[in-house]
Formats: structure tokens, sequence, C-alpha cells
């Protein structure tokens, strides 16, 4: 919708906080052509049929100390410049710091190729067309006193290429069960609802599937 002419006072308003570099152009434009025009108070522009109030300040009264703490504590340092500080960022964040990974990372470690008396729990979140799906299997360790990673695997399907779910995800787990003394196995029911096989299924034929909310 556009303003009225026919109106003395006719506008159109736009609420946001900042994008992406090189994703969202525009509202980068529409930043810059703000930016650009006369400043008529803090952080507030006006000019050229535009009045923009854009800051990088926190304004809201509950916005103190404690909460951007808690903030910065909970998102990642690109995203909390964008949605806290409305600062435009790239999509070039990492997910896991580094120094996060590596103190999982045990050298010594090695993959168990089979074990029918590990009890070993699965999980898997599955895609077929866009993001990846992965299948994981982990135990507890009574000596340690940890969980560790027993066996895991990543498929990244594609438009042209998409999972098959009976011959890839199902057959994994069918698998897992052979090598494993598999206790459970948890799916995310949002992206298992359609897939009649795996399940559905399996999931009424063998009590040990568990199916869970995304969080």
């Amino acid at each position: 919708m556009v303003p009225v002419p026919t109106r003395k006072v006719s506008c159109r308003l736009t609420t946001t906080y900042a994008g992406f570099e090189g994703e969202s152009e525009l509202l980068h434009e529409l930043h810059k052509r703000g930016v650009s025009q006369p400043s008529i108070g803090a952080d507030l522009y006006a000019g050229d049929g535009l009045l923009m109030f854009w800051s990088h300040d926190p304004i809201a009264p509950w916005q103190d100390a404690a909460w951007l703490a808690q903030m910065r504590a909970a998102l990642r340092p690109n995203q909390y410049l964008r949605m806290i500080e409305n600062r435009f960022t790239t999509t070039d964040d990492t997910f896991v710091d580094i120094d996060w990974f590596d103190a999982c990372v045990d050298p010594e470690a090695r993959p168990i190729v089979a074990d029918n008396t590990l009890p070993v729990w699965v999980g898997f979140d599955a895609s077929v067309k866009r993001d990846s799906a992965a299948i994981v299997a982990v135990t507890w360790d009574s000596t340690a006193k940890k969980v560790r990673l027993v066996w895991h695997r990543i498929f990244v399907p594609s438009k042209q290429d998409p999972i098959d779910f009976e011959d890839m995800i199902e057959e994994t787990v069918l698998d897992l069960r052979k090598r494993f003394l598999v206790r459970r196995v948890h799916y995310d029911r949002t992206k298992c609802r359609l897939r009649r096989s795996a399940c559905a299924t399996r999931a009424s034929t063998w009590s040990n599937f568990r199916s869970r909310p995304r969080t």
C-alpha cells in the first residue's frame, strides 16, 4: 500500500531491526536513504518524504544491563549485533565456538563398529530436500560419568537427489539395531509426520520409538 495523496496526512509505517549484508537489499537501501537525511534529533532523521528513527542503543525501560548480559550470553555474536544493537551483519557466523568443540574432543577415542551388548540411545532429525539429516548413537560411560558418542552419520540431500527415507534413514536405524543394544530411538515428530515407513510403521511395531516435539 502506498501513501494516499488525497489525504493531508498519509504515511506507510515500517517497523524492523537490521537485516543481513548482501541479502536484505530493500531494507538496506531504505536504511541508507534514511540516515542520509538531516538529523532532527537523537537517532531521528527526516527528509525526502521520509521520517526514520534508527538506534543502536537500548531504548526500552526493561533493556537494562542485566537483560543485555542475558541476551549476550544467549545469542551468537552476530545475532546480538543484529537483533539487539540493530546493526547489519553477515551470515558468516560460527554455530559452535571452536574452543567449545575442542573441549569435547577426546583424541584417544575411537569409533565402535559393533557391540551388541553396548546399550545405545539413537536420535535422528531428517530433512528430505533442503537441510541435512543426521543420525547419532550415544551411550553412557559409567567410568567417565559422561555421555559418549558411539556412532553418527550425516546425509546431505538436495532437490535433485533427495533422501529416500526407507532406504537411508530406516535401514540405517535397523542396521544399528543389529550392531548395538538399542534402548530407544528418538525422532522429530514434525519432520517425520508424513514419513510412512520409518516413523509410522516401525513406531507402531517397535515400542522403543519415541517422537519428540521441536524445541
